[in-house]
């Protein structure tokens, strides 16, 4: 049934211990590699196993030039990891390391300033339930 969905509201991103403003949309994307192992006792189908895993994280927030402005651009040329954290709405917590990937800015005529972020994690997802 759809009235068991959940709404992402409260949901909090930081980067080095700092909640990013004004985030209204965060989208992981977790991903796992396929590495073929097909050999010549694998009949005519191609066998496979689970590679590497990585995620990526995009943020889509409220430009705020007043905090943003100093904070992300710090974090952006920033080439050491960087300690993130997800604070899911339902209570569950994922931290990982990371970095800045990108930044995209959105000035349009007459409506709200907006940014999207994009993050690499690198190593493990940990996380609790």
């Amino acid at each position: 049934m759809s009235d068991s969905a959940g709404i992402g509201s409260g949901t909090v991103l930081k980067i080095g211990g700092f909640a990013i403003a004004e985030v209204h949309n965060l989208s992981p994307s977790i991903e796992f590699d396929d590495v073929q192992v097909t050999d010549f006792d694998s009949g005519i189908w191609h066998e496979y196993v689970k590679g590497l895993g990585g995620c990526e994280l995009t943020a889509e927030a409220h430009w705020r030039p007043d905090t943003h402005k100093s904070d992300i651009m710090v974090h952006l040329v920033n080439t050491t990891k960087q300690a993130f954290r997800v604070e899911w709405v339902d209570g569950t917590n994922w931290t990982f390391s990371g970095f800045l990937q990108g930044f995209d800015g959105n000035a349009p005529n007459g409506e709200a300033l907006s940014t999207t972020l994009r993050i690499r994690m690198t190593g493990s997802l940990n996380y609790d339930a």
